[in-house]
Parts: C-alpha cells; sequence; structure tokens
C-alpha cells in the first residue's frame, strides 16, 4: 500500500538534442530515481522556467489525446506557420540594445519558437492526475522545447540547459480571490502584469507598476501561511480580443512581432504552406476532413487571431522561499513575465482579471 505525503518538490535539468524536441517527463524522473513523486500524491504540477519550452495546455493535451505522432504533426505545423529566421524584429539582434556585443554573439535567433508558444496553445505549468493507478503510470507527459538547440554566430551548436520543477500534492483549497481591473495604456497590444507601469486615473494621472494590483493576492500568501501553491489569473469570461502567457517581455517582441502577428497570422507562411500547415493543425486536433478543409478557406479568406490558440488564463507557482515552513513566493524563471495581450482594444481602457490563490494539501 502507497502512503501518499505532504507537498513536496523537486527540481531536475535535462539538454534538448534536437530542435523541436518532446520530452516525456516520466522518463526524467525515473532516471532520476524519483518517480515516487507520482505514486506518493494525487496531484501533480510541473512547472518550465523558460519561456520556449514547456506544456501542451489542458485543451491541447485533450485534443491530442496520448498520440505521439499527433503531436509531432501538431508542431510542424506551427513551423509552417512560423518558420525559423523569417524576419521577425525580434531576431534583428543590431535593434537589441538591452543585448552586449558578446551575448549578440550566442543569443539565440528564436522569434519563431516565441510565437509558437504563445499562440500555440503551450504554458508554462501544468497539472495533472497522479497517484497509484493514476493515469501518468500510463500516459505521457509531454514536455515540448522549441529551441533548445540553437548555432551562434560562428556556427557552433549551443544546447541549452532546461529546468523542470515539479511539485506533488494531494489536493488543494482556494485560501484567496480578488477582481481585478487592470488599465491597459491606449495602443499597447501587451502589458507586463509584473512591472509595466499603468494609471489607475482614467484621466491620466500617477503611475504604479502593473504588479501592485496583485498585492492583496501576494499578502495572502503569508497572511494564510501557504508554502505550496499557486496564483492563477483568469480574463473575466466577458472579455474579448485578449489573453494571458507567461513569456519574455522583450521589447520588439512584445511592441513589432506581437502586432504583426494579430495583423496578419499568416504572414510568415508562404500562401501555399500555410493552406497546407493550417490542415495538418486541424487533422491532429482531430477535426472531420468535412469542417477542416471549410475552417481552413474561411481562415485563408480572412485570417484572423482566433485562429490562434491564445490562453485566457496562466498560473504561477508558489515554493517555499526559504527553510521548510516559510511563506512561498512566487517562481518565475529569468525571463519569465507574466503578460497581458490584447489584439481588440480594451474598452474603457480596463481588462478584468480575477486572481485567485490555491493552497496545496
Amino acid at each position: 500500500m502507497t502512503t501518499l505525503t505532504s507537498p513536496r518538490a523537486l527540481s531536475l535539468t535535462q539538454q534538448p538534442v534536437t530542435r523541436p524536441q518532446v520530452t516525456d517527463l516520466r522518463t526524467l524522473l525515473a532516471e532520476a530515481g524519483e518517480d515516487g513523486l507520482l505514486r506518493n500524491h494525487r496531484r501533480l504540477l510541473a512547472v518550465s522556467h523558460h519561456t520556449t519550452a514547456g506544456f501542451p495546455d489542458r485543451v491541447l493535451r485533450r485534443r491530442l489525446g496520448d498520440d505521439r505522432a499527433r503531436l509531432d504533426t501538431y508542431l510542424e505545423a506551427l513551423a509552417g506557420l512560423f518558420p525559423p529566421e523569417a524576419g521577425y524584429h525580434h531576431d534583428r539582434l543590431q535593434l537589441r540594445d538591452e543585448l552586449s556585443s558578446e551575448q549578440k554573439e550566442t543569443e539565440p535567433l528564436n522569434a519563431d519558437a516565441h510565437l509558437s508558444f504563445i499562440g500555440g496553445g503551450f504554458t508554462n505549468c501544468a497539472e495533472f492526475a497522479a497517484g497509484p493507478g493514476g493515469p501518468l503510470e500510463e500516459r505521457p507527459l509531454w514536455f515540448v522545447d522549441f529551441d533548445g538547440v540553437y548555432r551562434d554566430r560562428d556556427n557552433t551548436e549551443i544546447r541549452r540547459t532546461r529546468r523542470t520543477t515539479f511539485v506533488g500534492y494531494n489536493g488543494e483549497e482556494r485560501v484567496a480571490s480578488a477582481e481585478l481591473e487592470v488599465p491597459v495604456p491606449r495602443g499597447r497590444v501587451a502589458l507586463d502584469l509584473a512591472s509595466d507601469l499603468v494609471s489607475t486615473d482614467p484621466s491620466g494621472g500617477p503611475t504604479i507598476p502593473a504588479g501592485a494590483l496583485l498585492q492583496p493576492i501576494l499578502e495572502a500568501i503569508s497572511t494564510h501561511g501557504v508554502t505550496h501553491g499557486r496564483i492563477q489569473l483568469h480574463l473575466h469570461p466577458e472579455e474579448r480580443g485578449a489573453g494571458l502567457t507567461v513569456n519574455e517581455f522583450e521589447a520588439l517582441l512584445m511592441t513589432r512581432d506581437l502586432v504583426e502577428l494579430f495583423e496578419s497570422p499568416l504572414r510568415w507562411a508562404a500562401a501555399r504552406q500555410a493552406g497546407n500547415a493550417l490542415l495538418s493543425a486541424l487533422r491532429a486536433l482531430r477535426i472531420s476532413r468535412e469542417r477542416r478543409e471549410r475552417l481552413r478557406d474561411r481562415v485563408l479568406a480572412r485570417p484572423t487571431p482566433r485562429i490562434l490558440r491564445l490562453r485566457r488564463d496562466l498560473r504561477l507557482p508558489l515554493l517555499p522561499d526559504g527553510p521548510p515552513g516559510a511563506p512561498a513566493r512566487p517562481v518565475q524563471g529569468r525571463y519569465q513575465s507574466p503578460i497581458l495581450v490584447q489584439w481588440d482594444p480594451a474598452p474603457a481602457g480596463v481588462r478584468r482579471v480575477r486572481a485567485t490563490l490555491w493552497r496545496f494539501r
């Protein structure tokens, strides 16, 4: 008989060998001798610390089933819609003032990977049922790395080290929630919910970091003694023309490439390739032949951001900040930011977001 234990977290690393690469993380856990994490807890939260590597979200996993061939077909379709080195602004390193000359020599040209992650239905963390006899004994735990291998300016192959944190737990309870009104400056397509400056005064006036809007939820972590858990941000059901993601808030990616993506989602794919890529993606998602051909023709006639699989929620995992029992803090990779994106203007310049704090048991 297996005894279920208290929440536990561990981190493992890997180095991919292909671009893109799909890994069943159950294998990574088994090789590290940590597959007991799946047996000793009813739930598992898997967390990527990266902006171009993560997990198919729940809807995408359900659409793909457990079929690796379908996932590969879907990734090939995304590569057709977002081909590598297709003239993206993010890849014009001479314009990236935040990079030193030395960094520009090794910086990957990976705008395609960012756009595939944002527009393809991928997330920085995913939840799974676990425990004795649970689905993960039979079903894969896919981790998709869009650009773990690349070549620098000297054509030297670089293999990146990817880190995943696993949190085993047995259940969760909601301990606090708040309805947020997030001001979105006029003309903005993307807003960093952690550090962008916004004004809560409709007529302008003093600005505050957008992250300050989350302060009641952050304070509730200590108030309620949360040591393991998550913060979930979810767009209000009536919000349209917007999405949420965790990614890199790089200026050219957010103010140029994302704008162009929303204006013309098929702009980087050749006309014939776009049609084939759309058909492949719809086939991988198990859309019937008659319907997918109809959808392809409609999209090619009038491509809109609706064809993208932009998410309406995001999750920020919480782990202890210090010795056992210490209050938790949000876990984010070096370049990860919670981001609100929109392709239609926000009514009255405000987006409504519900923030919820969950405690793991």
